[in-house]
């Protein structure tokens, strides 16, 4: 059925839940146009509250559906029109409806609650004070299907995201275990999601990144870097991540975690990404090879990571990179080589 507005307007007021539902659809189907959907007209013409009482209609199951669904994509727009979907309260009954029975409206309450996390800090604590994680981690199973697990990690990475401040001591242990089980998954959409959720929490200090050190995900981590099935996929994407993450780890890190890192073996995949033809995952190895140096020549352990490097087949690599085209490798590789390896 293909409404106007003002058709779309008089239907989610009736009383009649067929009327409710068609409108509802409508809705959602304008909402889910490819090109300049009309995000604003709708917020404008007051849809957000009724739809939000859709949510909480457990006797329809396709009309929550299509309420979460419209939800869902207003909630991807503004932050202005993701704030409209806060205000009108949705995001409690969508927490609600991860307990659903009907697994489609459970899993579009994932996307929606996403969605608005993803916003920034503000609507992430939002839906964390709403108790969605214990509800989100409840929906984990052996059973679940594949693309439902992709949209909760998905949705877990955006709890994970933004600092000022960042999300509470309570949320990051309660996710976790549940980030470190995900990270062994085979699914490259999986990992690469979980590998941005820890490079989330691992972009702060200290603590938080000695929170994320002791679940042990740093061999994992280190895997991935190094893992064959991923570069023979061209799955950089997630190698990437596994780049980004390490990289928190060493500049936010003290000593002791350092040379944790260094012993978990780094230091090869690091070594052996140096050739990768994307410029920034480059300078960011060379910055975090860097760093380890200096760190170890504060500890007296220069020379010993010195020869490590050497047998890995950095120092080939990191002069092979003083020719690069791009100058700040270039320049990087060279101070790296006078500084470190000169003798």
């Amino acid at each position: 059925v293909s409404l106007t507005l003002g058709e779309i307007i008089k239907g989610v007021n009736s009383s009649d839940p067929v009327l409710c539902f068609q409108a509802t659809q409508a809705a959602r189907k304008m909402l889910s146009r490819e090109r300049n959907p009309p995000l604003k007209l709708v917020v404008e013409a007051g849809l957000i509250p009724r739809l939000v009482e859709f949510l909480k209609s457990s006797l329809y199951p396709g009309l929550q559906l299509e309420a979460a669904w419209a939800l869902t994509n207003i909630a991807s727009g503004t932050s202005e029109q993701t704030r409209a979907v806060v205000e009108g309260g949705a995001v409690q009954p969508l927490v609600e409806l991860l307990s659903s029975p009907n697994v489609t409206v459970c899993e579009q309450a994932v996307w929606a609650l996403g969605n608005i996390a993803g916003d920034g800090p503000e609507f992430r604590d939002i839906v964390i004070s709403s108790n969605a994680i214990p509800h989100l981690l409840a929906l984990i199973s052996s059973t679940i299907p594949i693309t439902f697990l992709r949209n909760i990690t998905w949705t877990l990475s955006n709890l994970c995201r933004n600092k000022n401040p960042y999300p509470c001591e309570k949320a990051v242990k309660q996710m976790l275990p549940v980030l470190f089980h995900l990270l062994q998954h085979h699914d490259s959409e999986i990992l690469s999601d979980t590998c941005w959720a820890l490079s989330y929490l691992t972009d702060g200090c200290n603590e938080r990144i000695g929170q994320v050190v002791n679940t042990g995900v740093l061999p994992r981590l280190v895997e991935l870097m190094t893992s064959s099935e991923l570069s023979v996929l061209g799955e950089f994407k997630v190698q990437k991540e596994a780049v980004w993450t390490v990289a928190n780890f060493t500049t936010g890190a003290n000593m002791d975690q350092l040379i944790q890192l260094v012993h978990s073996g780094v230091l090869e995949p690091l070594v052996n990404l140096l050739t990768v033809p994307d410029v920034k995952i480059v300078l960011i190895i060379l910055d975090v090879i860097t760093y380890i140096l200096q760190a170890a020549e504060k500890l007296s352990e220069k020379e010993n990571l010195c020869l490590l490097i050497e047998e890995l087949g950095g120092i080939d690599r990191i002069e092979a990179l003083q020719l690069h085209e791009n100058r700040q490798i270039g320049r990087t590789a060279l101070s790296i080589i006078e500084k470190h390896f000169g003798e």
